[in-house]
């Protein structure tokens, strides 16, 4: 029975101590600048990688010791904070700020204007006068009987 439950506490210590697969982001320049903070930071984070660090007495030295790695690993920030004279570690940070809100959908289109409506069209232009035909004369008088 001591075996087994041996063999069980060994089992989930190994899981628990396995490493996590790191999630890897685009690499900076070497000397990228980097937030630096003694308190953690408020804004969402995500660690990329811890640093042991050979007791630097000021955030100067820290950075002078990490920053090249950080930028490497993506880093935004370098989180130490100062354990009593020295800063014994450092952890860079990945800012984790949630996606920015969908933009809305534009305005709906306005509606086609209805075009105006159809009138008749205008009357073909009047036709000119027509010259009255010319008067005639009248028929000469005719002429007496007899003479």
């Amino acid at each position: 029975m001591r075996a087994q439950v041996l063999t069980s506490v060994l089992a989930v210590a190994a899981v628990a101590c396995a490493p996590t697969v790191a999630q890897r982001f685009p690499a900076k320049p070497p000397r990228c600048a980097l937030e630096t903070f003694k308190l953690l930071p408020e804004r969402p984070y995500i660690e990329l990688e811890t640093f042991n660090l050979p007791s630097p007495d000021s955030m100067r030295g820290v950075l002078d010791l990490v920053q090249e790695r950080a930028c490497g690993d993506g880093a935004d920030a370098i989180y130490a904070p100062k354990g009593g004279r020295v800063y014994s570690y450092a952890i860079a940070l990945k800012w984790n700020d949630p996606p920015a809100p969908a933009a809305p959908p534009p305005p709906p289109a306005a509606p086609p204007v209805d075009p105006p409506p159809a009138t008749a069209p205008p009357p073909p232009p009047a036709a000119p006068p027509v010259d009255p035909p010319p008067a005639t004369a009248p028929p000469p008088p005719a002429a007496p009987p007899g003479g």
